[in-house]
């Protein structure tokens, strides 16, 4: 089995309610979700979400990785 495509989607989905942290309010939450393909047909989906406060990096630049 191999790998054919990768695709990545930029998302962003409103929140239930606000999540509230020491250093801000969200209302809906930025998310990546990952598409990968194989020759065989299977199809699988990841999911991550950036957060610059935790990791460093912002939600468009995980897109480019």
């Amino acid at each position: 089995m191999k790998i054919t495509k990768i695709i990545g989607h930029y998302i962003q989905l409103p929140l239930k309610e606000p999540f509230i942290i020491n250093y801000a309010t969200y209302d809906s939450m930025h998310s990546v979700i990952v598409e990968i393909h194989t020759d065989t047909g299977i199809i699988g989906y990841g999911e991550g979400v950036a957060d610059e406060h935790v990791t460093g990096k912002v939600q468009l630049a995980s897109m480019l990785i």
